[in-house]
C-alpha cells in the first residue's frame, strides 16, 4: 500500500493561503446578493431577509404591553408590502385597528400614485374617523386645480356630505334624500346650519340649470336670511329668468316683504342701467324708470279688480305728481270710463266767489297758473235780480287772474262758483 507523504509547511504559507481564501469570498460577496438564510421554523435574526409561506403570530395574552415595535431615527419605522392585497392591516375587536401618532407630523400617511390614499371601511360605524383636541379633526387638500379637496359621495341617493356642529353625545341627524351638502346646528337662535363668507366675492353661490340656485325653507323662521354691513343682504341675478321670486300660500302674509327700519323705502323696483336712485323715506314701494316716455315707474294690471288700489285714514289713497307732465292721466276704452269719483269732489282750480251788490263783475285769484287755453266754468250760486244773469269770464293770464261779468249790476251779494280747466300748478312751465 502506497503512503502519502506530507510535505511540511511554513507559518508564513499557511497565513497565504488563508489570506487567499478570505479574499475569493469577499469577491464573490460582492459580485452578487446573499441568499435568504431562513424559512419557515428558523428563528428570527436582526438584519436578515427572510421568507416563509405560513403565517408568524406574536401574542401577548398576559399583559398590555406592545408585542412588536418598530422603530428608525430617520427612516421607517414599520414597512409593509402587498401586490394584490393591504400593505399593512390593523384590527381590534374594541379599539381602533391602526392607531397612529406624531408630535408635529401626520400621525397616520396614507399615498397613493393614482387611488386613494387613506381609505376606511366599516359595516356600521365611520369608515374613516378623525379626531383632534386642538386642531382640525380631517382636512382634505389638493393641489388640483378643477378637482375638490375634499369629496363627500352617497351611493344611495342620500347626503353627500353633512356637517354637524353640537355636543359630542348629540345624534346624528337623519341624512336627507338627494342632497349634495348638508348642514345642521340646532344648539340656539345663533346656530348656523350653513355659513359662507368671503371678502370680496359671493359668500354662497348656487346654481341650478332649471329650478332654483338657492332655496332656503322654514317651518316657521325666515327660509333665506342676508345681512351685510354696506352691500346687498340678498343679491340675486338670472341672464333670461326671475332674479329673486318669493311665493307664500298663506292668506294673509306676503309672498316677498321689505322693512326699513331706518325710515327709508321698504321695497324698491328700479327699472334701467346704472345704479338705482336714492331711495325717498317714509315710503313702503318706490318704483323708478327713466329710459324713455314710455317708461313706467309703478304699474298694476288686473282683468276685473282695481289694477292699483290705494287707501288712507287721513291722508291720500293715491297721490301722483309731475313737475313738467301729467300728475295723474286715466284713459279708457270704448265703454269705459276714465274718470269716476263716488263722494265728494275737490279741486284747486275750482271754488267760490262773490259779486257784490252793485258791481257787475269781479276778479278772481285761483291760485294756479293760467294759459291762453285755460277755460273757466262759471254757475251762479245766488240770484243777482231780476234779468241778471253770468255773461262771461275772461282770463288773464300774465297775472294769473279771471274775471267773471254779469250782463248787469247784481241787485244783491251774489256768489259764483268756478272751475279752472286748462291751467297748471303753480310754478310749473307748461
Amino acid at each position: 500500500m502506497a503512503v502519502d507523504t506530507v510535505t511540511p509547511r511554513s507559518r508564513r504559507v499557511l497565513l497565504a493561503a488563508a489570506a487567499g481564501s478570505l479574499a475569493a469570498l469577499a469577491a464573490q460577496a460582492l459580485g452578487r446578493p446573499l441568499p435568504t438564510r431562513a424559512a419557515n421554523g428558523d428563528p428570527l435574526t436582526v438584519g436578515s431577509n427572510l421568507s416563509g409561506t405560513a403565517t408568524t403570530k406574536i401574542t401577548n395574552n398576559t399583559n398590555g404591553n406592545t408585542v412588536f415595535w418598530g422603530a428608525s431615527d430617520s427612516g421607517v419605522g414599520v414597512y409593509g408590502t402587498s401586490r394584490v392585497a393591504a400593505g399593512v392591516r390593523g384590527e381590534s375587536s374594541a379599539w381602533k385597528g391602526v392607531y397612529g401618532l406624531s408630535g408635529s407630523n401626520a400621525g397616520v400617511l396614507g399615498e397613493s400614485g393614482s387611488g386613494a390614499g387613506v381609505q376606511g371601511f366599516s359595516s356600521s360605524g365611520f369608515g374613516v374617523f378623525g379626531e383632534s383636541a386642538s386642531s382640525v379633526g380631517v382636512f382634505g387638500g389638493g393641489l388640483a386645480a378643477s378637482q375638490a379637496a375634499t369629496v363627500g359621495q352617497s351611493y344611495r341617493n342620500a347626503t353627500g356630505l353633512l356637517g354637524l356642529s353640537g355636543g359630542v353625545s348629540d345624534p346624528l341627524p337623519a341624512a336627507p334624500a338627494k342632497t349634495g351638502v348638508y348642514g345642521y346646528a340646532a344648539q340656539d337662535a345663533n346656530a348656523r346650519g350653513v355659513y359662507g363668507e368671503t371678502t370680496t366675492g359671493v359668500g354662497v353661490y348656487g346654481v341650478s340649470a332649471s329650478s332654483f340656485g338657492v332655496g332656503g325653507e322654514s317651518g316657521s323662521g325666515v327660509g333665506v336670511f342676508g345681512t351685510s354691513t354696506s352691500g346687498i343682504g340678498v343679491g340675486g341675478a338670472s341672464t333670461s329668468a326671475t332674479g329673486v321670486q318669493g311665493t307664500s300660500s298663506a292668506t294673509n302674509r306676503p309672498a316677498t316683504a321689505g322693512f326699513s327700519s331706518g325710515g327709508s323705502t321698504g321695497v324698491q323696483g328700479y327699472s334701467g342701467a346704472g345704479s338705482p336712485p336714492a331711495a325717498p323715506t317714509k315710503t313702503g314701494v318706490y318704483g323708478y324708470a327713466a329710459q324713455d316716455a314710455n317708461a313706467r315707474g309703478v304699474t298694476g294690471r288686473t282683468t276685473e279688480g282695481r289694477g292699483v288700489n290705494g287707501t288712507a285714514t287721513t291722508g291720500r289713497g293715491v297721490h301722483g305728481y309731475a313737475s313738467t307732465g301729467v300728475g295723474v292721466y286715466a284713459t279708457c276704452g270704448a265703454g269705459g270710463a276714465a274718470f269716476q269719483a263716488e263722494g265728494p269732489v275737490h279741486f284747486s282750480s275750482a271754488g267760490l266767489t262773490t259779486i257784490a251788490a252793485g258791481s257787475p263783475n269781479v276778479s278772481v285769484t285761483p291760485g294756479i297758473d293760467l294759459t291762453d287755453f285755460s277755460q273757466v266754468l262759471c254757475t251762479l250760486q245766488g240770484n243777482p235780480g231780476p234779468g241778471i244773469t253770468l255773461s262771461r269770464a275772461v282770463v288773464h293770464p300774465s297775472a294769473n287772474t279771471f274775471t267773471i261779468y254779469l250782463t248787469g249790476k247784481a241787485a244783491a251779494d251774489t256768489r259764483v262758483a268756478w272751475f279752472v280747466i286748462g291751467g297748471r300748478a303753480a310754478g310749473s312751465t307748461t
